[in-house]
């Protein structure tokens, strides 16, 4: 299988030995003549996407520019879950063993249930660490993706930090604009549309909007099982579209 880059622009033979990581129809490999990072797509071979305030957490972190450019981003994700100083605090997390920290990181602490009349449901897990949500694209991977067609929602659109409150022996949940094109609206009001810097707490049973596909969230308490707490969501009204500009909306369509 030829693979192109489009970096270096040099065709080369795809091996075995060059492919770090599978994922669906999505092939990841490394360019043996730049060492960029690519993934291919049937007969497309694009760069990885990394958005930059992902990049700026890794840098933050101290890894490099040539690091990050070299990174895919399940790799990316994976190392900034590993962010669990904040979740059950610093002093807690040092008391932790290996096997509970790795078992922490994997807990699933809430779910977020797509509740929209143009996008089919679907059920996002959220776990302690950063989780990040946009629209699924297999150019530009999120880890939390929502099929749909709405051209609104960016990419990578939003960010939900799980953090551990010692104090309240609960999840803190905090959700932050990933600098989308059309904002995060909390609650169906746009006074409460997120700007870059803003970060939000989130109640339990509140609803969010990205481009025009509304999300509702919920946590995980623990005592009812995962399809009900669905089946109460799906079961519910609609919550209202709010369009802050219809233009704005509809030229994306045209």
């Amino acid at each position: 299988m030829e693979i192109f880059c489009g970096r270096c622009k040099k065709h080369f033979e795809c091996k075995e030995d060059m492919i770090l990581e599978k994922s669906n129809s999505l092939l990841y490999l490394k360019c043996p003549y730049c060492q960029k990072v690519l993934t291919h797509q049937k007969d497309a071979s694009v760069p990885f996407f990394i958005p930059t305030i992902v990049r700026q957490q890794l840098y933050d972190l101290g890894y490099s520019r040539w690091d990050v450019d070299n990174m895919t981003p399940q790799t990316a994700q994976e190392i900034i879950q590993k962010r669990l100083c904040k979740s059950r605090g610093e002093s807690k997390q040092e008391s932790l063993s290996a096997e509970e920290r790795g078992q922490l990181a994997h807990e699933i602490v809430g779910w977020l249930i797509v509740h929209d009349e143009q996008t089919k449901p679907q059920t996002l897990e959220l776990k302690p660490g950063h989780n990040y949500i946009g629209r699924k694209s297999e150019s530009k991977p999120v880890p939390l993706g929502i099929e749909t067609d709405d051209l609104a929602m960016s990419r990578w659109h939003c960010d939900i930090e799980v953090t551990y409150n010692d104090k309240l022996n609960d999840y803190d949940f905090i959700i932050h604009d990933m600098q989308s094109r059309n904002g995060t609206i909390l609650n169906g009001r746009v006074q409460r549309k997120l700007h870059e810097k803003d970060l939000i707490y989130l109640n339990n049973n509140d609803t969010f909007q990205l481009g025009i596909t509304k999300i509702a969230f919920r946590k995980n308490s623990g005592i009812q099982k995962k399809e009900k707490v669905v089946k109460e969501v799906l079961d519910s009204p609609y919550q209202p579209t709010l369009v802050v500009s219809k233009d704005k909306i509809e030229h994306l369509y045209k």
